[in-house]
């Protein structure tokens, strides 16, 4: 693939050979420029590019942030509401034990069959982006709202599967988006700050179940659980028209409008010349083998599946504050159990940011430290929960390392960012391979909690921890494999610019 022109129709021949980027021109440059660039780098850029990269902040990663926040939200909905009492709203609907787990299933299949396509619908150009993503929450909005007055598991199986499907298309489509606009350098801190409403969206919503049970438990003849639903859905309306105002197209089909000029268009496809701006860019057998046989479609979502299946433990927590109350009744009340886990992601926030940061600044761009430290921390703690006793009396142990051990979920700003920078350069490709990886840890966290964290069993669950401590030790041995095929691939690249170089 050779870059693209500048001109609003530029001339792009698919049969070239894609050459693969080189490493000066994917990582930050830190040398010159001030100070205050390193904690923006729009700062220190050229007044026209800054005016540009401010406006695509305030506009796409704002929407892209609230989109995956109320996703988010919607998603942790089902399991605050079981932390809170037994669902019991007539004699057919009685969710506990592991019907919580099948709920998650049955959302995880919806979810996985709805990625790739999603991505490829945007990437092709069928649907635009301000179009495709707020049909999508729109979608989900509606199944929310009827998720407020299931009478049975089988409804309720039904709408986590219809809302899996319409939820599974947001997630890699804003991150493609983003990816699609700022370049490399720029994609770590932004990929992390829409990444960090994954966090907060489970934290935001135990509060928000807490204060819900409260104040409209039983109101109108309704449980809490019926009422957060029904909350969740009216906050998700209107970040739909949100997303419609302020999600920009991609750059390859993005006309002039009131948000982007076409100077600034122009710019942007200037910034990142390694991408293909052709209208309908192919994708035939020629494009598929191609990705098929590339190291990126099976390395990168196995590291990312891994990351994703390390943040299981942390959903223990809750189920440890309900236990103790069958030990000593009335240890925990029902908003203390809500509200007591969400430091675990406040933690992940906190690490998640700083790796960008370094990531972006001091490490010049590489991605894999922040992910390495996590899975080391991470094998440490699952050992300390599978070895300390669970009800020990030194409850300020276990309470600590629950606290930090979801650091792990806090990298996955930096994990889409190494990718992306690893596909620049092919975009149907970037598309693929981001989708795929959220689609294959969601297809394996479908069962993994249910073998591993079943619900009847939890908080004992020591063969989860020993399981994730597997998986994190596994992570650190897939990170230098990636880093070697990177090297190649230059190596390879670079050898094939040499033959092809004119002799003078």
């Amino acid at each position: 693939m050779v870059p693209a022109s500048t001109s609003s129709s530029p001339g792009f021949d698919s049969s070239e050979k894609y050459v693969y980027p080189k490493e000066s021109d994917l990582l930050p440059v830190l040398s010159g420029g001030r100070w205050y660039s390193k904690l923006w780098d729009s700062w220190d850029k050229p007044r026209e590019e800054r005016r540009f990269l401010l406006k695509l902040d305030l506009t796409l990663l704002s929407a892209a942030s609230f989109g995956v926040l109320i996703k988010f939200i919607d998603q942790a909905a089902v399991n605050n509401a079981f932390l809170s009492g037994e669902w019991k709203v007539s004699d057919s609907l009685s969710v506990y034990g592991n019907e919580l787990n099948y709920a998650a299933a049955f959302f995880a299949a919806g979810y996985v069959f709805g990625q790739i396509p999603s991505n490829l619908i945007l990437a092709k150009g069928i649907v635009k982006a301000h179009i495709w993503i707020p049909i999508l929450e729109v979608l989900w909005t509606v199944t929310t709202f009827a998720t407020s007055s299931v009478k049975t598991a089988g409804h309720l199986y039904a709408c986590r599967l219809f809302l899996g499907l319409f939820e599974a298309g947001h997630f890699p489509a804003v991150m493609y988006v983003a990816s699609s606009w700022y370049t490399p350098a720029e994609l770590g801190k932004r990929l992390t700050l829409i990444q960090i409403s994954v966090m907060v969206g489970p934290m935001f919503s135990g509060f928000l179940q807490a204060g819900i049970y409260s104040a409209l438990n039983g109101v109108q003849s309704r449980a809490g659980w019926s009422w957060l639903f029904l909350i969740d859905g009216c906050i998700s309306l209107p970040v739909s028209l949100i997303a419609f105002l302020f999600i920009p197209d991609l750059p390859f089909n993005i006309t002039k409008s009131w948000l982007f000029t076409q100077e600034e268009i122009d710019l942007a496809r200037v910034r990142k010349p390694l991408e293909s701006y052709e209208k309908n860019p192919p994708l035939n057998w020629h494009v598929w083998r191609g990705i098929l046989t590339t190291w990126h479609i099976w390395v990168f979502p196995t590291l990312f599946t891994f990351m994703g299946l390390c943040s299981n433990p942390s959903t223990s927590m809750g189920f440890w504050f309900k236990a103790w109350n069958t030990i000593k009744p009335h240890s925990y009340s029902v908003s203390q159990i809500n509200i007591y886990p969400t430091p675990i992601y406040g933690v992940s926030v906190v690490y998640g940011l700083i790796g960008a940061w370094m990531s972006d600044s001091v490490l010049r761009g590489r991605r894999w430290p922040p992910i390495a430290l996590a899975f080391c921390i991470t094998f440490g703690v699952n050992i300390a929960l599978a070895t300390l006793p669970v009800y020990s009396q030194r409850k300020a142990v276990r309470w600590g390392l629950y606290y930090i051990s979801n650091l792990v979920l806090g990298n996955f700003g930096v994990m889409w960012s190494w990718q992306a920078a690893a596909t620049e350069g092919n975009p149907i490709k970037r598309a693929v391979v981001g989708a795929t990886m959220n689609s294959m840890s969601t297809l394996i966290n479908a069962w993994w909690p249910i073998v591993l964290f079943p619900t009847q069993n939890q908080p004992v669950v020591k063969a989860g921890n020993y399981a994730t401590a597997g998986l994190s030790a596994g992570g650190l041995l897939l990170i230098p494999t990636i880093l070697y095929l990177q090297r190649r691939d230059r190596q390879r690249s670079n050898q094939a610019e040499e033959q092809t170089e004119p002799d003078l």
